[in-house]
């Protein structure tokens, strides 16, 4: 992956997509990420359910997944530049003269774009364990209910039954006899 953008449009777009650079967006080990993909003459950026994209020159197309607190630093550094240059490739990231080295915690790279997944796969990881604990918790919750419901139902029945067998041994007097004393 290759390309050469202009650097003001570039931290925009990064704005746009939900990474100020000017912000020092923080993060955890797991992400968020953001998805860099450059083919044909375009660069597009998202994080999460933001998209921007623009023009740019695309020498090697390709996807990277970048932690955005990672990208943001790294963008800080480049000062005096009105053009950047992105390489990812087995030797790590190159953004003008600084290097990173390729880690798969901090950064994916794809060098097929129509093989890359739409979000990196800690974050759809993350987000899948995070739903199946809520699964688990409203499960849990279904199953108290239950328990709550079954027990109430019991009440109900044996409240019945109390006032059956009151009745029968005290049955109720006909209506006109109760103002008769």
């Amino acid at each position: 992956m290759f390309f050469i953008v202009d650097k003001k449009r570039f931290q925009k777009m990064m704005r746009i997509a939900g990474s100020d650079p000017g912000r020092g967006a923080t993060a955890s080990e797991s992400g968020p990420f953001l998805r860099i993909e450059a083919v044909g003459d375009r660069v597009s950026l998202s994080s999460r359910n933001v998209k921007a994209e623009f023009d740019a020159t695309v020498l090697e197309p390709g996807v990277l997944f970048l932690q955005e607190r990672i990208f943001a630093q790294l963008l800080r550094t480049i000062s005096g530049e009105r053009q950047i240059s992105i390489q990812v490739n087995a030797e790590g990231l190159h953004l003008c003269n600084v290097r990173i080295p390729l880690e798969p915690y901090l950064m994916l790279l794809y060098a097929d774009p129509h093989r890359a997944p739409a979000r990196h796969p800690v974050e759809v990881h993350a987000e899948r364990e995070t739903l199946r604990e809520a699964v688990a918790l409203a499960e849990a919750a279904i199953h108290e209910a239950e328990q709550t419901l079954a027990t109430a139902r019991e009440e109900h029945r044996l409240a019945e039954e109390r006032l059956r067998a009151f009745g029968e041994e005290h049955p109720e007097p006909p209506p006109d006899s109760l103002f008769e004393l």
